[in-house]
């Protein structure tokens, strides 16, 4: 109910089930180290130029009418500042187990800090990587920034693949002008591994209970193999600037897991539409049920059930 939701200390829409969350990363490492021997992250290939990739001070922040990223604000930022390389890769892996099928979402807060002059830069991607066969494996679901098809002096633009690493195969969304360059975009991407189709989506409403109708950009075509993920990858090759700065990067399996809300406060739009429950149960994080007042710390699940036939499931701590 919207008045318990107000006063318990931490709460996050959630789904009952096998919501996984594969990876948290803040960039919470020492300024101006590269990201490259930071936590597990590892690279292979190299840059010639440019300052590669390293960790600055500051954070990336970013709000809507859903509330915070649960991410705005942590930890640190990576900026990107390649302008050639030779298959310069730098990642880090999310799962022990590849995943082959169902679906996979990753967040991220992102700023193109610079015009975008480039036509096309491969920013972060999801991937099983094999260093033995680094080309072939760098491919997976991704995130491309680059300069506008029709004004390219004044606007940019972000794209989606689903399997393919080559330009020509991006699907790209509508242009932002330049004046925007500072501004800090959440992006969330979703791969549906299961129907082969990566969906892009811009500064989608924080804490919403299920990805918007429309996507920014959608890819499925690109190549017909299915790209087991268990890698978080940043990619770049050639002679590609490869300019921006990234934080707050989350990898989970459901979309609330990936547009919570910082503090905990949940979308109380979403909650308050539906007026009083007709049934509110309790249940532990392992899925048994429990009366409320035998909750007195820690995690718990609330489910309520509302006249429509909809359910909320809402993690809560006590």
């Amino acid at each position: 109910m919207k008045k318990i939701l107000l006063t318990m200390a931490f709460c996050t829409t959630v789904v009952l089930g096998n919501a996984t969350d594969y990876l948290t990363e803040t960039f919470d490492y020492t300024v101006g180290n590269p990201l490259a021997g930071q936590g597990s992250w590892t690279s292979s290939g190299s840059f010639t130029d440019g300052a590669g990739r390293i960790i600055i001070s500051g954070n990336l922040a970013y709000s809507n009418s859903g509330g915070t990223y649960f991410l705005s604000g942590e930890g640190k930022t990576v900026n990107s500042a390649i302008i050639s390389s030779s298959n310069y890769f730098v990642y880090k892996k999310f799962n022990e187990e590849e995943i082959a099928e169902g679906v996979v979402y990753f967040s991220f807060l992102f700023q193109p800090g610079v015009n975008q002059t480039q036509s096309n830069a491969d920013v972060i991607r999801l991937t099983n990587w094999n260093t033995a066969n680094a080309t072939t494996n760098s491919t997976g679901p991704a995130f491309w920034v680059g300069k506008s098809a029709t004004d390219p002096e004044n606007a940019f633009r972000f794209g989606t693949t689903r399997y393919s690493s080559s330009g020509s195969d991006i699907v790209w969304g509508a242009d932002f002008s330049n004046d925007k360059i500072n501004d800090v975009f959440l992006i969330v991407i979703k791969y549906d591994i299961t129907n082969s189709k990566t969906s892009l989506y811009v500064n989608p409403v924080i804490a919403s209970a299920s990805e918007p109708e429309s996507a920014y950009a959608q890819a499925t075509v690109d190549g017909s193999t299915i790209r087991k993920v268990n890698y978080v990858l940043f990619r770049s090759n050639g002679k590609i600037a490869t300019r921006f700065n990234i934080g707050g990067l989350c990898v989970a399996s459901t979309w609330t897991d990936v547009v919570k809300v910082k503090g905990g406060t949940s979308d109380k739009k979403i909650l308050a539409d539906k007026g009083e429950p007709v049934s509110v149960e309790t249940f532990t994080m392992m899925g048994a049920r429990v009366n409320s007042d035998k909750v007195t710390n820690g995690a718990y699940i609330q489910k309520s059930t509302y006249a429509d036939g909809s359910v909320e499931a809402v993690k809560m701590m006590k």
